[in-house]
């Protein structure tokens, strides 16, 4: 988060791993979701997507480099159009490994 990046996003892997072994979750870039920002249909949904269509922006979670650390968590969501490129916004890949 701001306080601690430098003033830039670093490399993955340079911060200690969390517990499940992942590095930089929250704090290092803000990451895409597939959720449409707009207001949640209920509260307490559970893993709640937004709007279904005619909402342009898209969310984005974990908060970044240039954020607060009270906007590193999943909980906080940011928003801008799929078009949005910034440092402070990125993506994680994710596949399945087999044994």
């Amino acid at each position: 988060f701001e306080a601690n990046s430098g003033g830039a996003p670093r490399p993955v892997g340079r911060k200690a791993a969390n517990p499940w072994g992942l590095a930089e979750v929250h704090g290092n870039v803000a990451e895409w979701c597939w959720d449409r920002y707009g207001a949640y249909k209920f509260f307490g949904a559970k893993d709640p997507t937004g709007p279904e269509r005619d909402a342009p922006n898209r969310v984005h979670r974990g908060g970044s480099w240039a954020d607060p650390a009270a906007y590193c968590r999943s909980a906080a969501r940011g928003h801008a159009t799929p078009a949005t490129r910034a440092d402070r916004i990125g993506f994680r890949p994710v596949r399945t490994v087999k044994d």
